[in-house]
């Protein structure tokens, strides 16, 4: 039986309205169309795990409510286990509001709500660490259990992955418990606190953040592509062009493919094409955990890819 992937993180309940155009600031539009999905970046990247053939363990809580018993069945349904969800009485669900252009371009608002009840307690009581791979962890929940959980994880051997989404500052303490660190470009700024615009920046930003303590970082660039930095190794992967419908839970899909493959012994190159390739089909389809793609269906685009480029992927 495979180890399972841990993922830490927060759950929420999506509602996408899909606009015309992104509003600036003050500015009203009309929205085309409404719908919600199951959502938050843990849960997603639970979902995209375990369609991706990875058995996982999601940690994390809801509330009390319709949202949060909807997203409970859901993570269940997609094969996660969901015996480390916590369901908090006296809060909600979290909840995204995400409106999304006709371009697949996005701005997502987050109110945490149960989220935020995720202590550290809970991580000591429910991580289960002797029974995963790799942890995975992500900051739409407070720093704390993320902290520990990576300390924890670090010191068994287990493989720490951190997707700082969304960016907030972090000690290096956490950075030296990190394996891989995979931020956008905006979050691979703010934490680096360098200008990001092109591939040099791109290594700049990721050397300032080895001297950190964090061992390698992954960033994903959209259009640009994902770029691989490590002392030893450094590679850029171009973006696969598709037609974006909706942007939202992409990097989820990365994180969760990368590690996958990382965790099953693909080398470094191999899991950034392969999370590449599963992140460009993600943003084909509407939603987040909606749009995550399954094993045979990544199978079956590169298969597309290559009877159209002529290459292997």
């Amino acid at each position: 039986m495979k180890s399972k992937i841990l993922v830490v993180g927060s759950i929420n309940m999506d509602v996408v309205m899909t606009v015309e155009k992104l509003p600036a600031r003050g500015q009203t539009v009309p929205g085309l169309a409404m719908q919600s999905f199951p959502g938050g970046k843990g849960a997603n990247q639970a979902v995209a795990l375990s369609l991706l053939g990875s058995p996982v363990t999601f940690l994390g809580c809801v509330g009390q409510d319709e949202s949060g018993h909807r997203l409970i069945n859901n993570l269940r349904e997609s094969g996660v286990d969901t015996s480390s969800v916590h369901i908090e009485a006296a809060t909600p669900t979290g909840t995204a509001l995400i409106a999304v252009e006709e371009s697949g371009e996005n701005f997502i608002c987050v109110y945490a709500g149960a989220n935020s009840k995720l202590h550290q307690e809970k991580v000591r009581k429910h991580a289960e660490l002797d029974k995963v791979s790799a942890v995975i962890a992500s900051l739409e929940i407070p720093l704390e259990p993320v902290d520990l959980v990576l300390e924890l994880a670090h010191k068994r051997g287990i493989t720490t992955v951190l997707n700082p989404a969304p960016a907030r500052e972090l000690t290096n303490r956490i950075y030296q418990h990190v394996d891989f660190l995979i931020p956008n470009e905006t979050e691979l700024a703010q934490l680096s606190g360098l200008k990001v615009e092109n591939l040099d920046d791109v290594r700049l930003a990721s050397a300032r953040l080895l001297t950190r303590g964090v061992k390698v970082v992954v960033s994903t660039l959209g259009t640009q592509g994902a770029y691989y930095y490590s002392e030893t190794e450094q590679f850029h992967v171009p973006a696969i062009s598709v037609q974006m419908v909706d942007a939202t839970g992409a990097g989820d899909a990365f994180v969760a493919a990368f590690t996958s493959k990382i965790t099953a012994g693909a080398t470094s190159r191999q899991a950034v094409e392969f999370a590449a390739l599963v992140g460009a089909l993600t943003v084909t389809k509407p939603g987040a955990q909606n749009s995550l793609p399954s094993m045979e269906d990544v199978e079956d685009f590169a298969k597309r890819r290559e009877v159209v480029d002529g290459e292997d992927v």
